[in-house]
């Protein structure tokens, strides 16, 4: 268990520096010493690549190297490949394109191979962003596209979100050659949706400095200068030198657009230093800015100067001996994939052979197979459906026989929850009584401020009769509702509402057969929470299954809790039911929405409870029911429905 926590972890923030740019190298640095595993350890030192890149390169490199060295030796193959990729980023922003491009196909061999999707989307985007590099946007867009159906395969919502700003970037340059601007301001808005829902503020300024583009490109310049001058302080709060240092460039060459060479001097110089030799390609951009510049002011000497920093800047990214090296890398990577393809073909061409070689007499044996197969079919026939049949009774009296338990457990809820306003019914009809009394004695005093006195105690006392009334016939409805066999239809429902409804049933239900039994819990309900359609009677009976389960589940251990909560996401909302009970173990967690499966001791549970409740959630409401849970740290059942 502690292994996938860590995976998931681990890829959660690796992932295009959605988590890692919100936490300092700091505070990873005191996780990494305290870290007693291997596999923590290269997960925290790939995360800090992932930070440094940002903003030290020597130091990205750094720990990257060491992330791969140890993942080899431990033979991790997840967190190889993730070193890979860390080290392919460092390297592309340091301009050394051919071993970026090295260490991104070993990546991707070694996730690819082993089926690591996670892994697969971050060598896509490593591989996507070298050939963006290139100007070759297409192919670009290709890898970017490819990473963003698996992460929504997957459902990996940090994913979409970088690979939304990636495409939308893409366009914003591809604009040049093709008119995508409609494109690029589409996934642009949905990369920074996402990054609000999310709380993602790490991608904001990168976000910024394409949407500066986009309305540059679009002859919007006023609103280009404020999305540029944005990035540029939400970088520098990030401690993002990289991207303080593009926005800053781009904010420079929109001055010179402007006709402002001295604010253009002012920002690229500040660019230059920020990337201070290390980030190679923003060393190149701000100085040609700067030579421009200079020109314009007619400082040739100083216009040199900066036209010599950005001819060895180009000259390190695009050397022949690197772009030679990088074609090399490309061309045997084609030719992989040739092979790859070739050695396919060929597998299925001697299937092919060999299936119509062995043809005739696999004909003659199927044909007398199928003879012998339909004798007994026929002879087995009416003996199958008579069984079916009577399985399909059994199943229904099963699933009834649950249904009768569970309003079984619910009546002494029920009763309990129901006296309260009985209670309250009878107790006011009774003060009514003696108002009756007290109207008729003032009626015969003539005493018309008391008769009015008495007449409005009456009438609020008869709305309170009435409010309580109306409240047990509520109870009474959800007991008849929970009781019925039919599938019963959707109507909008007010989840939070029902929810706390079977809660509390739960709760006196269980207290009612068991007086020494108690448990803390509460609620957390999301006020904004819609109506949403479901059929009210099966969605309770799931609730009532799942907090029965958690209070069962913390009946043994000290300081029991169950906490309810729902929440309103961008497209759905979830409900959890979480517990600190004993947890579930890994070896029958997979087990648990099978039919039948139960950890109850026989006679005491028919194993039908989470299998029927699953099928109400995923099969007759098209929603999604989820368990998380680790032995002795307790569980979190969720229901997301759409």
């Amino acid at each position: 268990m502690l292994k996938a926590v860590s995976f998931i972890f681990c890829f959660v923030f690796l992932f295009y520096e959605v988590n890692s740019q919100n936490r300092s190298s700091d505070s990873i640095k005191v996780l990494l010493t305290a870290a007693e595993s291997d596999t923590a350890k290269i997960i925290l030192m790939t995360e800090l690549a992932s930070v440094y890149r940002l903003s030290n390169l020597d130091s990205a490199l750094i720990y990257g190297q060491r992330a791969l060295r140890l993942a080899s030796q431990k033979n991790f193959l997840r967190g190889e490949a993730a070193g890979h990729f860390a080290m392919g980023y460092a390297l592309r922003e340091q301009g050394d394109l051919a071993l970026a491009m090295d260490h991104v196909l070993k990546g991707l061999d070694i996730a690819k191979t082993n089926g690591h999707f996670r892994e697969a989307i971050f060598g896509n985007i490593v591989f996507a962003t070298i050939h963006y590099d290139l100007k070759k946007w297409q192919t670009a867009i290709d890898y970017f596209q490819e990473g963003l159906q698996i992460s929504q395969e997957i459902n990996d919502p940090y994913a979409m979100d970088q690979l939304y700003l990636l495409i939308g970037a893409n366009y914003v340059v591809h604009n040049t050659i093709i008119n995508h601007l409609d494109s690029a301001e589409k996934y642009l808005n949905l990369a920074h949706q996402y990054s609000e829902i999310l709380g993602n503020q790490s991608l904001n300024s990168t976000i910024y400095r394409n949407l500066g583009r986009l309305h540059q490109f679009s002859g919007r310049l006023d609103s280009a200068m404020y999305f540029y001058k944005l990035g540029i302080g939400v970088a520098i709060q990030n401690d993002d030198f990289r991207n303080a240092s593009y926005n800053q460039t781009l904010t420079a060459s929109l001055f010179m657009k402007l006709g402002q060479p001295d604010s253009s001097i002012f920002y690229g110089i500040r660019a230059l230093e920020i990337a201070d030799g290390k980030f190679q390609k923003r060393v190149l951009e701000s100085s040609t800015i700067l030579a421009e510049a200079f020109k314009a002011k007619y400082q040739f000497e100083k216009a040199y100067e900066y036209k010599e920093i950005a001819e060895k800047a180009r000259e390190n990214i695009y050397s022949a001996g690197n772009i030679q090296n990088l074609q090399n890398l490309m061309a045997k990577e084609e030719e992989r994939q040739r092979e790859l393809e070739i050695a396919q073909a060929a597998f299925e061409n001697k299937i092919k052979t060999e299936a119509l070689s062995g043809g005739f007499i696999a004909l003659l044996v199927v044909a007398f197979l199928l003879y012998r197969n339909n004798r007994i079919q026929k002879k087995s026939k009416r003996t199958i459906e008579i069984a079916y049949k009577r399985l399909q009774n059994t199943q229904t009296q099963l699933i009834h026989s649950e249904k009768m338990a569970s309003l079984g457990e619910l009546t002494a809820g029920i009763a309990h929850e129901i006296q309260n306003p009985l209670n309250f019914v009878n107790n006011f009809s009774e003060i009514n009584n003696d108002l009756l009394d007290d109207l008729k004695t003032a009626i015969a005093e003539n005493d018309q401020e008391e008769i009015e006195a008495i007449y409005k105690d009456l009438k609020e006392n008869e709305s309170k009769v009435a409010h309580h009334g109306k409240r047990a016939e509520t109870i009474v409805k959800s007991m008849l509702q929970h009781s019925r066999t039919g599938s019963g239809e959707k109507e909008l429902t007010d989840i939070n509402a029902l929810a706390d409804e079977y809660l509390r049933l739960a709760y006196h239900g269980l207290r009612a057969k068991d007086q020494s039994f108690n448990a803390d819990f509460k609620t957390e309900f999301d006020p904004d929470l819609p109506k949403i359609e479901v059929v009210p009677q099966d969605i309770g009976r799931v609730f009532l299954n799942l907090i029965n389960n958690a209070f069962q589940a913390v009946a043994e251990v000290d300081n029991p809790q169950v906490k309810l909560e729902t929440k309103k996401l961008q497209n759905s909302i979830t409900i959890s039911v979480a517990d600190n009970g004993p947890g579930i173990p890994d070896d029958i967690k997979d087990k648990i929405f099978q039919p039948f499966f139960t950890t109850k001791p026989t006679g005491e549970g028919t194993g039908l409870g989470l299998s029927m409740s699953y099928d109400i959630v995923t099969k007759g409401h098209g929603g999604e029911l989820k368990v998380e849970s680790k032995k002795g740290d307790g569980s979190i059942f969720t229901i997301q429905l759409h």
